[in-house]
């Protein structure tokens, strides 16, 4: 991303930023940051991972009509002699499983330990695809200055055709933070601009990019994020219920 600077999540502290007024307009709100971030990380603003350990549900629904359903994320913790690690099985609203991603929490952030797809071939089959983790990083607690870039990069070949090797690299970059009004009130919000990269290589490069934006509420973890694959086209999702596993399944029926 020109003028700007890569950066990798490691176990060692880093130094928080000042952030710089934007504004944006997602989930139908507009949030303005201007504030000064200075001595906090921002742990706090991603999932409660040890609150997590009995398992916690959260239903994002779509914002606009554009054929696309409910997801939900199934997220557990465990303690384990490397770290807290994070499993988030993600299903739509029949609750088959469609993505599963395990995560460390390191000293300043999380980064990648594994990444599946569950995807249905033409016969109903699931097929299961593991693909390789080039870069690792997903959500820092503490950032330099806003022109660091946050990258976590997959490549796979695609199923049913192996000549195809797609990368898919998504970057992430701190712009600052607000509040978001969700269903149990207002929180602090620290936003993330996204830029999404899709290279297919066959023959020659195929390239696609898409931008959006990430907002994590403090207590909370991701409460609204929208993707923008081309103009005029916008994804939008926000956080509509958290329960705990037990408490959904009583309602909405077993997970697997």
């Amino acid at each position: 991303m020109p003028g700007e600077t890569a950066s990798t999540i490691v176990p060692h502290p880093l130094q928080p930023t000042k952030c710089h007024l934007v504004r944006a307009l997602i989930a139908g709100i507009f949030l303005v940051y201007g504030c000064a971030i200075e001595d906090e990380g921002y742990r706090s603003f991603y999932f409660p991972l040890s609150e997590l350990e009995d398992g916690m549900v959260y239903v994002y629904e779509p914002v606009m009509e554009l054929g696309f359903g409910t997801q939900i994320w199934l997220l557990q913790s465990t303690q384990t002699d490397s770290g807290r690690v994070l499993s988030t099985r993600i299903y739509d609203n029949t609750h088959t499983l469609i993505q599963e991603v395990r995560e460390l929490e390191v000293q300043n952030g999380t980064v990648a330990l594994s990444y599946t797809r569950y995807l249905t071939d033409s016969s109903g089959q699931i097929m299961r695809l593991e693909p390789q983790i080039l870069r690792r990083n997903l959500f820092p607690y503490e950032v330099a200055d806003t022109s660091r870039v946050f990258a976590f990069q997959l490549r796979y070949p695609e199923p049913g055709d192996s000549t195809l090797l797609t990368t898919r690299t998504r970057y992430r970059r701190l712009k600052g933070m607000d509040q978001i009004t969700l269903a149990d009130g207002d929180f602090p919000a620290l936003v993330f601009a996204l830029k999404e990269k899709i290279e297919v290589e066959q023959e020659g490069f195929l390239t696609l990019e898409y931008s959006g934006e990430e907002v994590y509420a403090r207590g909370i973890g991701l409460a609204a994020w929208q993707q923008v694959p081309q103009p005029g086209d916008t994804i939008l999702y926000r956080l509509a219920t958290r329960q705990t596993r037990e408490e959904y399944e009583k309602s909405r029926g077993t997970l697997p």
